[in-house]
């Protein structure tokens, strides 16, 4: 299109009989800075796209207010600040996104994300009197990208569909500024492979923005930035406090996710997607997640641990795991002291010894699983790795020693060379590699081998868990 720029401008000069510019120097002198205009900006910012998703299946997608059903009052408390709750019936809605195999083909796929949501990426990444805040134009070349998937596509059926076993379930939590088509990558990826995946657009503030069922708008939580300068501690207690809300986001929309086996709600037989009798529901759920959603699953997990199938974590913030998620992971670790990097124990709310203790008798003696019952895999970068962040070393040494999962289980700890955090989200291959470099947005390597490279050991590592079932 940039290269139809000298022609229109030649056209625009003869249609309104401008004599001077349409001299035959001056028109070719034009012409050619605005070809190399256009060349430039065909160099510098270049197309880009997502790669193809592979799998057994094609994959569709529905956005949906999912209904969901609460289990006690301490679910309520922890996410009545931003969810409209029905007390009379414990029910509210939570915001998702689910990819599912389909037998329907994919034509042109679906925009992968709108000006709205570039418009909220610019203001929560960059400070509030930057004027790259009111940039967002700078990435509408991401709303050009298609995202080959096919929306409200009805569910592969066990007679029309590659295998006759029903589909397992799995949620990918998103990690700070992140939303639901964060990791549209990663989890299409996971449903072409026959899983159905959950992604939850949490509503503690972390996500760059969120719409709820009733049109209002929740908006990027700025105030753990200027907690993070003045006072750390406070900062990570804030942040553990909203793995405990966002960890009890996830353990309500999974037990919504496994009903719809049971039970099609208004919301999707509207749409004509029923998903009855069609899910894995006997296994339980395979917890991913990236940086604070790594932190939220890992919570997830340690909370409900029967609930789980294991625990993918892309490079988990394991200092935004809650007091109680942290004992139980670093337990075998004689150096653990309680706060990990921060030397002190916090109140975190329901996730805490003092609320687990009020957990009815019937949960306790459902399971007397622990996190390390269950096979997990940690991913990190060469960033992270470097910094020591996220506790990485402490992970890496549990796995060394034997100790990450069960004994005969295949627990596995990774880090990808060359690669930054930032890596595990599709905003890497979306960026232009020269500005994603100069900004540390990515590595010295090719970001769309690092998404490979995350999808193929994840699948590995969750083949590895299937057979062990």
């Amino acid at each position: 299109m940039t290269m139809q720029a000298p022609i229109a401008f030649l056209m625009l000069c003869r249609w309104y009989e401008i004599p001077y510019l349409c001299t035959d120097l001056v028109a070719s002198v034009v012409s050619a800075v605005l070809i190399l205009i256009s060349a430039a900006l065909l160099v510098l910012f270049p197309a880009v796209d997502l790669p193809p998703i592979e799998g057994t299946y094609n994959v569709g997608v529905v956005d949906v207010f999912l209904p969901v059903q609460l289990e006690g009052e301490e679910e309520a408390d922890v996410l009545k600040r931003e969810y409209n709750i029905d007390y009379q019936n414990m029910a509210t809605h939570i915001t998702t996104r689910i990819f599912y195999p389909t037998d329907e083909k994919v034509s042109s796929g679906i925009p992968y994300v709108n000006k709205t949501i570039c418009a909220a990426l610019m203001n929560v990444t960059n400070p509030p009197t930057s004027p790259m805040s009111h940039m967002g134009f700078l990435i509408h070349s991401w709303c050009l990208v298609r995202l080959p998937v096919v929306r409200n596509a009805k569910p592969a059926s066990a007679a029309s569909s590659k295998t006759t076993k029903k589909f397992p379930l799995a949620f990918y939590s998103h990690g700070l500024t992140g939303n639901s088509f964060s990791y549209s990558y990663q989890a299409a990826s996971l449903a072409a492979q026959g899983y159905v995946v959950m992604l939850v657009e949490h509503r503690d503030g972390s996500a760059a923005m969120t719409v709820k069922e009733d049109g209002r708008v929740v908006e990027f939580d700025r105030a753990p930035a200027k907690m993070w300068v003045e006072n750390r501690i406070e900062h990570d207690r804030y942040r553990r406090k909203q793995t405990v809300f966002r960890a009890t986001e996830m353990i309500a929309a999974s037990r919504a996710l496994i009903k719809l086996n049971d039970t099609n709600p208004d919301v999707l037989s509207q749409l004509g997607i029923d998903f009855c009798t069609r899910l894995d529901t006997e296994c339980g759920i395979l917890a991913c997640g990236h940086s604070f959603g790594g932190a939220t699953a890992l919570s997830f997990a340690v909370r409900v641990p029967e609930f789980c199938a294991g625990v993918v974590a892309h490079e988990p913030a394991s200092d935004w795991i809650c007091d109680k998620g942290r004992r139980a992971l670093f337990q075998a670790d004689p150096t653990y002291t309680g706060g990990v990097t921060l030397g002190f124990e916090d109140n975190c709310n329901i996730d805490d010894n003092q609320k687990e203790d009020k957990e009815s008798s019937s949960s306790k003696s459902a399971s007397k699983m622990g996190i390390h019952d269950l096979n997990l895999l940690f991913l990190f970068s060469e960033e992270w790795m470097k910094n020591g962040t996220g506790e990485c070393n402490r992970i890496q040494k549990l796995y060394m020693d034997g100790h990450l999962g069960p004994i005969d289980g295949v627990s596995n700890f990774k880090f990808f060379e060359k690669s930054t955090h930032s890596t595990f989200s599709d905003c890497c291959m979306l960026t232009p590699t020269w500005i994603a470099r100069a900004t540390g947005l990515t590595g010295p390597g090719d970001p769309h081998d690092h998404a490979d490279l995350i999808r193929r050991n994840t699948h590995r590592f969750i083949e590895e868990v299937e057979q062990r079932r």
